[in-house]
This record gives structure tokens, sequence and C-alpha cells, in this order.
């Protein structure tokens, strides 16, 4: 069972991975041609941007892989909470990244340097406001709308936060504020390869 108190004490977490007698850990890798760039489903709960070098999770964290396929629901937590065990953008307000690492280690796909994406980042799957639905879809299958913590902070009290509007126009970047801070959203997690 994934849980917050699990990635806060034992500093490990993932997606609790089952894998299919049949086809072991991958099933087929499939290449798609979106607005921004060429992508590769790659069959073991991951997809690889390859214009921006990244790879992300398909679904939000506390979804748990099972047999080829995410199941359960996503887990809310605060952007406190988020950034301290997964990670923090703290070059932001200077114009450069400069990521601060986070407490837990995201283990998934054979993979272990999984993070909380930045602002910059989880724009990069907004396809430039395309409004071709269709390809976000086929890459992320298991979001279901609501709104996702960035690594990023504005200012002091001020955090980006990306909504996620599914059966609309698409994502888009907000800024909240401290007492939005304390609100559990959920978190999609990226690494770079």
């Amino acid at each position: 069972m994934i849980s917050l108190e699990q990635a806060k004490f034992k500093k490990v977490t993932g997606f609790t991975e089952k894998l299919s007698i049949s086809t072991g850990m991958y099933g087929e890798r499939i290449e798609v041609n979106a607005p921004n760039g060429e992508w590769t489903i790659n069959g073991d709960g991951t997809v690889t941007d390859h214009s921006n070098n990244l790879m992300w999770v398909q679904a939000p964290w506390g979804m748990q892989w099972d047999h080829g396929v995410f199941t359960g629901e996503a887990l809310r937590i605060d952007w406190v909470n988020a950034s301290r065990l997964f990670g923090e953008d703290t070059g932001a307000s200077s114009g450069y990244l400069d990521y601060k690492k986070g407490s837990c280690i995201v283990k998934f796909a054979g993979h272990d340097a999984w993070r909380l994406p930045t602002a910059k980042e989880w724009d990069s799957i907004n396809f430039n406001g395309s409004p071709d639905r269709s390809i976000q879809m086929q890459l992320f299958p298991y979001f279901k709308g609501g709104a996702f913590w960035t690594a990023t902070p504005i200012e002091k009290k001020n955090y980006i936060l990306f909504k996620s509007i599914i059966a609309k126009k698409g994502w888009f970047g907000s800024a909240t504020n401290d007492d939005d801070a304390r609100i559990g959203y959920q978190i999609l997690f990226v690494r770079d390869y």
C-alpha cells in the first residue's frame, strides 16, 4: 500500500509494481508524434519526451501499477510535504533551474531518480494549448482531472499549481498562495533521461 507515512518514515515509495506473468513488466512500446515533438509510450507505466529529455510516470502518485495498468486512486498531498519529500526548484526566481532533491526515493519502472516536476517541465506536456486532447489522453490515460503541484515556488509564499481539466481545454498553470499550500493536490513524477 502506498501512503504519505511510508514516504515520510521509510524514505522510499513507488507504485507497488506487480508484474504481469505473461508479459513481464513491459508491454508494447508505441511511438507518438505530438505537437511538441516525439514521444514514446514505454509500456512500463512511463512515457518519454524526447524533445525535453524527460521521462514521466503516466499516472499520479498513489495509483498502483498492477499487471500492466494503473489501478486505485491518486493520493493528495500539500505543497510543503510534496516539496520536502520529492524536490523543489530553488532557482525559479533567478531564472535558472537549481533543483533541491527531496528526502524520499521514488522507485518505479527500474529507476529511482523520480522527482516533482518544475512548472516549466509540467508546461511541456501541455502541447502549447493544442485542442487535440486525444494525444494527451494517449500519453496520460490515468489523469482524471484535478490539480497537480509543481516543484516551483514563485516567491516566498507563492507556488505554481497546474490544474488539469481533462474534459475541457487541458492543463493550465496558476499561482497559488500560502493558504492553498496546505491543501492536498495530486503529484506526478518525472525524471531526466
